[in-house]
């Protein structure tokens, strides 16, 4: 084939794979080349369908996908209202930890939480300590 061959009445159609409808690109999740752009189209419509998104991250992974590294950049709070501010959600979501362990969560749920409990404790006594210490 050579080029505009793949476009009928001005329509995108697969010679692979004609039974695809124009205005169409088949793409297999168990096809190493599309697995990256369907993770991204998985990020992207997130907003619009978030379980349509995990449903399509879930199978990529199965299949032996590998997501990419997501890098979290913040900026260093740089006054002490700021610190305050994370102070305050990290100590929510410590309060909110405290009442879930409360219940009768199965082992490794309380488990967890404790984890995330001790953490969410220690991030924020490293953040007042960090902010005291400038």
């Amino acid at each position: 084939m050579s080029k505009g061959d793949h476009i009928v009445e001005g329509k995108f159609q697969s010679d692979k794979y004609p039974w695809a409808a124009r205005g169409f690109v088949p793409l297999k999740t168990t096809d190493p080349d599309a697995r990256d752009l369907l993770w991204e189209y998985a990020q992207r419509r997130r907003r619009i369908d978030a379980d349509f998104a995990d449903d399509l991250e879930r199978v990529l992974v199965e299949e032996g996908f590998q997501p990419p590294r997501t890098e979290v950049v913040a900026a260093a709070p740089t006054g002490r209202s700021e610190v305050l501010v994370l102070r305050e959600g990290l100590d929510r979501i410590a309060e909110a930890i405290r009442e879930t362990s409360a219940g009768a969560l199965p082992k490794a749920l309380s488990e967890l939480s404790t984890g995330l409990l001790t953490l969410a404790e220690r991030l924020a006594d490293y953040i007042t300590h960090q902010w005291h210490s400038n």
